[in-house]
């Protein structure tokens, strides 16, 4: 007899839609970090805080130049950022994982329209910032460093990464 509900039948293979390479991963670090706990969590460190680097696209570098560029000091470097609008509230820009400030040239002049002043950042191993490393403790501890550099801010506009660091 049915029961009036679907059936839930489970594929043959759970992992099926997992890419190879993910299952893979999966396996290596369940297998080393049983024998070298130590070696699998540098491991992981520099797969998951190394940034994608990506092409500039086209009108991105053009964009910035629209902007006044600003080095703001943080630790042994300076992080990249481009102001916008000369007076009114400041909203900061924070890009996510793999991109950068440019990505935001789409939203400036809809908010300098609208009188605000705006800053864009690189984050850390983003960009024109540099470096190789990132995360979200940097991404946020870089943010603040140009809050306080640029004055009051009003509100920060952040994309994925960039948004988790603002509430961060």
């Amino acid at each position: 007899m049915s029961s009036g509900r679907p059936s839930r039948s489970r594929p043959a293979n759970p992992l099926a839609h997992v890419d190879a390479r993910v299952v893979t991963l999966r396996w290596v670090f369940r297998s080393v970090g049983v024998v070298a706990p130590a070696t699998a969590a540098r491991w992981g460190e520099v797969i998951f805080c190394r940034p994608p680097q990506h092409e500039t696209r086209p009108g991105e570098r053009e964009f910035l130049e629209t902007g006044r560029a600003v080095h703001v000091p943080h630790g042994d470097r300076e992080i990249a950022a481009w102001t916008w609008g000369e007076q009114g509230p400041l909203v900061l820009l924070m890009h996510g994982w793999g991109s950068r400030a440019s990505r935001f040239r789409f939203f400036v002049p809809a908010l300098v329209s609208a009188g605000f002043r705006v800053v864009a950042l690189d984050g850390p191993g983003h960009g024109a910032t540099g470096g190789t490393r990132a995360s979200l403790p940097e991404f946020a501890a870089a943010l603040t460093a140009v809050a306080h550099a640029t004055g009051d801010v009003a509100g920060v506009i952040g994309h994925s990464l960039g948004g988790s660091a603002a509430i961060f």
